[in-house]
C-alpha cells in the first residue's frame, strides 16, 4: 500500500493537522485500521492520534482518497471527536425461543 499526502493543513486552534491523501492498494479497499497505520507512518505521527474521517474510491480503481486528522495530543482528540458507539449486545438464544 502506498500513501501520497496531497495536502497537510495545520489547524492550531483545534490542535490538529488535516490531511488529504491518495492511497494506492492491491485488491479490496483496506480496512480503516490499516489505512490509519499507513497514514501514521507517512505523516510521521502516532497511530492512536489519527482519525480517519472519510475514504472515497471509485468502482474498479485501486486508488482511494482519504481524509484524516492528526491531533497533537490525546486531550485535544477527546475534546473534539465524538466517542465511538458501542455495539448492541446480541440477545441470547434462550431469549429468542420464547
Amino acid at each position: 500500500m502506498k500513501v501520497d499526502i496531497i495536502t497537510k493543513k495545520e489547524n492550531p486552534l483545534l490542535k490538529r493537522a488535516e490531511i488529504n491523501a491518495v492511497v494506492t492498494f492491491q485488491g479490496a479497499t483496506p480496512p480503516a485500521a490499516e489505512l490509519k497505520k499507513a497514514v501514521a507512518m507517512t505523516a510521521k505521527g502516532p497511530e492512536e492520534l489519527i482519525v480517519i474521517r472519510k475514504v472515497e474510491n471509485a468502482f474498479g480503481v485501486s486508488k482511494a482518497k482519504v481524509n484524516a486528522v492528526l491531533y497533537e495530543d490525546a486531550a485535544s482528540m477527546k475534546n473534539y471527536e465524538a466517542p465511538e458507539k458501542k455495539k448492541a449486545a446480541k440477545p441470547k438464544e434462550e431469549e429468542k425461543k420464547e
